[in-house]
């Protein structure tokens, strides 16, 4: 018999208060979440990875009239949230952006994080991002940074937002198992790579470019590596060229000039895999 213990302390919501509106806003506008310093959450997946890698739940949404599943219930009670609001139907579906709307959703606490949350190792590898735009892009490629081991993503310059909505849907669940930073410029990169260098590990710097000298198959990746993958529509700043110990570039043979960030970061990150598995 499931226990029912979870709902004795819920917050009931039947009609679009001010929880409700609070909840539409943080899924809506980037500059609320900032303010906030939080952000909505839908998904199994999501909240899957959210809860295993210990981030702070501060809600959990649903409504217990449409039925929980045993999952649902256990994440409930697993999560430790600080408030759990038991929301109509109707309210779920107008939070939801899928089709059948998702049983669980959760106000989740943004992490408070510097450069030092992306580890130094001697077997690096750290992805920067240069002025990501489409949040859908940058979720796919966080999504491929976690599948071909990446330790840690630098987001830099005037991007999307790490916690849109559609970032999180593209991630599947990812951006909550690898560590994200936001930072202002190539500068603080630099600092990083600084820091590294003190501590004894040698990052070497690889951009990538349409115009770049070799080829992706023809670069020996060795040693700890950074990453650098240039905005959607201008590529890397002159900045981040600047600063690179190469610039490699993917060889394309259609007729467009160049591929999007998300496959471009996937086929790079697979050959980089594929050439330390070989070593």
């Amino acid at each position: 018999m499931k226990n029912k213990n979870f709902l004795s302390d819920c917050i009931h919501i039947n009609t679009e208060d001010n929880r409700f509106q609070r909840v539409l806003t943080l899924k809506q506008n980037h500059e609320k979440r900032k303010r906030y310093g939080e952000f909505l959450v839908e998904g199994i997946s999501s909240l899957k990875q959210a809860l295993k890698n210990g981030w702070k739940m501060r809600v959990m949404l649903f409504s217990s009239s449409a039925g929980l599943s045993d999952w649902a219930e256990h994440a409930i009670q697993q999560s430790r949230a600080n408030e759990r609001w038991d929301l109509s139907q109707d309210l779920m579906a107008k939070l939801s952006d899928k089709e059948d709307t998702s049983e669980l959703m959760a106000i989740v606490k943004m992490p408070e994080r510097d450069a030092s949350a992306i580890p130094i190792r001697k077997d690096g590898l750290v992805v920067v991002l240069d002025r990501p735009m489409n949040p859908g892009n940058l979720g796919s490629t966080i999504r491929s940074c976690d599948a071909f081991g990446v330790h840690g993503i630098f987001v830099t310059g005037h991007a999307t937002d790490i916690y849109d909505p559609q970032t999180l849907r593209s991630s599947v669940g990812t951006l909550f198992s690898i560590p994200i930073v936001k930072l202002e410029s190539h500068k603080n990169i630099m600092e990083w790579i600084s820091q590294a260098a003190d501590e004894g590990v040698k990052y070497t710097i690889v951009g990538t470019s349409a115009k770049g000298t070799n080829t992706l198959v023809e670069h020996k990746f060795r040693g700890p590596l950074v990453m650098i993958f240039g905005n959607e529509t201008f590529g890397m700043s002159q900045s981040y060229k600047s600063i690179c110990d190469t610039i490699i570039r993917i060889p394309i043979s259609g007729t467009a000039s160049s591929i999007n960030l998300s496959c471009a970061a996937s086929i790079a990150l697979y050959e980089i895999s594929r050439q330390r598995h070989q070593a």
